[in-house]
């Protein structure tokens, strides 16, 4: 239940880091798949 929540919490600040520097992300997003 713990793990749970803490992965609730970790998503959702990951969700804000991506949304504060959505071009970032898109860059970073854009970059793996040219990698793969």
């Amino acid at each position: 239940m713990t793990l749970m929540k803490t992965t609730v919490q970790l998503r959702s600040k990951l969700n804000k880091i991506c949304d504060s520097d959505r071009s970032l992300h898109i860059f970073v997003t854009c970059m793996a798949e040219g990698i793969t």
